[in-house]
């Protein structure tokens, strides 16, 4: 054996024989003070130091990493048209209850109702509410052509969605909606005696034409608040202008007519004031001037003094020409409708003259002279 490898072994008994000698570091002496002076932390063992390459203490436990959990990508509907089945079941008897308290427990039994209630569970397994899958599953059946009995009843509601995507802007009702304006609408016409209009079609009609609850009102109260109240002349004379109609008749004009809802009610005030004129003896009266009239707020009760006026201002064309001026009917209708101020001032002129002509001759006070032009009870005294 060589003197290098006799040398080795010599030194590593002396190496196993000699105890470690134990090294003073800085942590240490911090200890050593923390532990003469805070005796509860001293009793705390002293960290031991990492195993090397571990990150850990000698004699620590392991403990295993923290490994987060998988991704999980987002549920996402199929292509082409396909719904996301929650799993949720809409129960027959609670649908056909909910149907009745819609639609009434007679129509909730007709034999169409299971092929609703299948369509209507289809948009509710998807996450709609029962209203909202009643409505989806309406045009669903629509474009599918499918229930018709059920389709049908709601056809306002299809008319104004044609309206809607031909770019008129009005609302489209949903199912509910649609409820609660046709029960409105029908308390409307019953209360104006029209109740034998307040059915589903008509009324269905109304709703699909654009029109709102507080329109008809208006409606129903311009036109038939004036024919009702109306005398026997005015009746006549609208029987003149629309023969063999009653007032159901009318109020289907004026609600569903391919006329203006609003052009209707303007003739028919344009025929009140014609009927007062006449009734007054007015001839040669228009009902295009009788419309004009009927526009500055005139009614026939209204126009009905107002052309007693001027027909008591008949006599003021021949006192008039005795100053060299005229005075013609039309002339009497703007100085008493139109409040023509031109007018009322040549009025004015022909009080002058009457009383020049016959006051001093007669020595009679003014407003009581022999033509009763402008005697003391005639109208147009107010002039």
């Amino acid at each position: 054996m060589g003197i290098l490898e006799d040398l080795a072994k010599a030194q590593g008994k002396a190496t196993t024989a000699m105890p470690a000698k134990t090294m003073t570091t800085p942590g240490d002496v911090a200890a050593a003070s923390n532990a003469k002076y805070n005796p509860i932390a001293s009793t705390a063992p002293i960290a031991k130091p990492p195993v090397l390459g571990s990150g850990r203490s000698e004699g620590e436990p392991v403990i295993p990493p923290v490994v987060a959990p998988p991704v999980v990508p987002p549920v996402v509907p199929p292509q082409g048209g396909g719904t996301l089945d929650t799993g949720r079941t809409l129960a027959r008897d609670t649908f056909i209850s909910t149907l009745g308290l819609i639609f009434g427990n007679k129509e909730a039994l007709q034999p169409y109702v299971s092929k609703l209630y299948d369509l209507v569970s289809g948009f509710y397994k998807t996450g709609a509410t029962v209203d909202e899958a009643l409505n989806l599953a309406l045009y669903k059946a629509k474009n599918e052509n499918v229930i018709p009995e059920f389709t049908n009843r709601f056809k306002g509601i299809f008319s104004l969605r044609d309206k809607q995507n031909a770019g008129m802007a009005v609302t489209v009702p949903t199912i509910a909606e649609f409820f609660a304006a046709e029960a409105k609408m029908g308390e409307v016409l019953a209360s104006a005696g029209l109740g034998d209009l307040a059915t589903q079609s008509f009324l269905g009609d109304i709703i699909g034409k654009g029109k709102s609850v507080l329109e008809v009102g208006n409606l129903i109260s311009d036109v038939f608040g004036a024919i009702d109240n109306a005398p026997a002349a005015l009746k006549n004379d609208l029987n003149t202008y629309f023969p063999g109609v009653d007032r159901t008749s009318i109020a289907k004009a004026i609600l569903t007519g391919e006329q203006g809802a609003q052009e209707l009610s303007k003739k028919v005030k344009s025929i009140s004031v014609l009927s007062a004129a006449q009734s007054q003896g007015i001839k040669g009266l228009d009902l295009a001037t009788a419309s004009n009239i009927a526009n500055q707020g005139f009614d026939y009760q209204s126009s009905l003094t107002g052309f007693g006026t001027v027909k008591n201002l008949e006599r003021a064309n021949q006192l008039a020409s005795y100053g060299g001026e005229t005075f013609s009917q039309q002339n009497a209708m703007d100085a008493v409708f139109g409040k023509n101020i031109a007018q009322q001032n040549a009025i004015e002129r022909i009080k002058q003259t009457e009383f020049a002509r016959y006051g001093g001759s007669s020595g009679t006070a003014k407003g009581a002279f022999s033509t009763g032009y402008l005697s003391k009870q005639s109208s147009a005294g107010q002039f």
